[in-house]
């Protein structure tokens, strides 16, 4: 990919990059943004930012199987449900980070049952990249490469994607329920905060990331997992967590808070922005 003079090379969350390749498809743009990622900023990552960057729809949430980048059914968001994302504040790149051992998108095709009762005792709790090599010779993936000197957690990072897998579709399957479905709400919460601890230990996390997973418990959990609470409450919660999580972080300025979905690069275009 040749870039323009003065161009960017963009991270996932700010898609896409500027290219001389003219229009391009949204999941072709998307899967070349992730090679510029990896084999030219040199941080390993996935395909799923840039996916939903590329292709979100407002007012729905990306289905993306990662093998490696299948686009399913976008899944609408229920009237009664909202979603809401706070910056953190924290400074975080995959680069030099685990990231690059968490990956293995065909490992969802087995199922949670099946890994623990046949798999997991028999995969190592760790390897080196160059025992990897050595054993198995070069590994399929033409973007990501192994580290010979990097010792790679591949228990768990084998037990991460099967599991999240499960999780996301049970999260979809609960997020389509009726409206006033017992334990629903409660039930997405929990998917979530599941998703955070497994990520988390996968050595991904970050301090900052964990306080804001935790605030809602701390803060107004009970309110949080009411199924009759308003929307005007809701807002309230929220800022309640929001001021808790600056307090705790010692932060100086209101973190930033974004509800709902949007339209990705490939409806929404792009912008020209003239500085004088």
């Amino acid at each position: 990919m040749r870039a323009l003079l003065g161009a960017f090379l963009s991270c996932p969350g700010q898609q896409p990059c500027r290219t001389d390749l003219g229009p391009l498809e949204g999941r072709r743009l998307a899967m070349l943004c992730q090679k510029v990622e990896n084999l030219v900023v040199g941080a390993p990552c996935g395909i799923m930012d840039q996916m939903a960057s590329s292709l979100g729809q407002a007012g729905q949430l990306l289905a993306l199987l990662c093998q490696p980048a299948e686009v399913q059914a976008s899944v609408p968001i229920p009237q009664h449900i909202a979603f809401w994302g706070v910056d953190s504040g924290v400074r975080h790149s995959v680069g030099g980070s685990d990231y690059g051992s968490l990956g293995g998108g065909h490992l969802t095709n087995v199922s949670p049952s099946v890994y623990s009762e046949h798999l997991a005792e028999i995969i190592p709790e760790e390897m080196s990249g160059a025992e990897f090599l050595k054993l198995h010779g070069p590994h399929r993936d033409d973007i990501t490469t192994v580290d010979l000197n990097q010792t790679y957690a591949v228990r768990q990072s084998s037990a991460h994607p099967i599991h999240e897998h499960f999780r996301v579709n049970s999260f979809r399957t609960a997020l389509m329920a009726p409206e006033g479905s017992p334990g629903q709400l409660r039930m997405l919460g929990e998917l979530m905060f599941q998703s955070h601890a497994s990520y988390s230990s996968c050595k991904l996390g970050s301090p900052g990331t964990d306080r804001e997973a935790a605030a809602p418990i701390r803060t107004v959990s009970t309110s949080l997992t009411n199924s009759s609470l308003t929307g005007e409450a809701s807002e309230s919660a929220v800022n309640r967590i929001v001021s808790k999580y600056k307090e705790e972080m010692k932060l100086e300025e209101t973190p930033k808070v974004f509800r709902g979905s949007s339209l990705g690069a490939s409806e929404f275009g792009s912008l020209a922005v003239q500085f004088d």
